[in-house]
């Protein structure tokens, strides 16, 4: 028998629903000497996943981070020549956007749209 200790206060350990029974709640799990408890979004390596009938990926932070890139970029470099800018974007606005594509295969009918309001 191993004797390996698991303590869920430490770890961001949580239960996560994905399928036709997503929204039936799930009670908490007793797991070593704390609750894990069941929850409608979870974030793996950066990743934002929400529970639905299909698994959903959250993409407004990785967006929010572009956009930031971009406008730093796009503020600072005004007189600088455009192939310079061009290995700019690529170097770090790219990257942002491409983060995390390899997690799952996502169709577009899965990616979660930031809200119109």
């Amino acid at each position: 028998m191993l004797d390996v200790k698991f303590n869920p206060k430490k770890s961001s350990s949580c239960l996560f629903t994905v399928g036709k029974d997503y929204k039936d709640q799930l009670a908490s799990l007793q797991f070593g000497d704390g609750n894990i408890a069941c929850v409608d979004t979870m974030k793996y390596l950066g990743v934002n996943f929400i529970s639905s009938k299909r698994l959903k990926i959250d993409i407004c932070p990785f967006l929010r981070k572009f956009y930031a890139s971009v406008n730093a970029i796009m503020a600072r470099s005004k007189c600088v020549n455009e192939d310079v800018k061009l290995r700019l974007f690529e170097s770090f606005s790219l990257s942002l956007l491409t983060y995390g594509l390899n997690v799952v295969p996502v169709s577009g009918s899965q990616l979660s749209k930031p809200n119109s309001a």
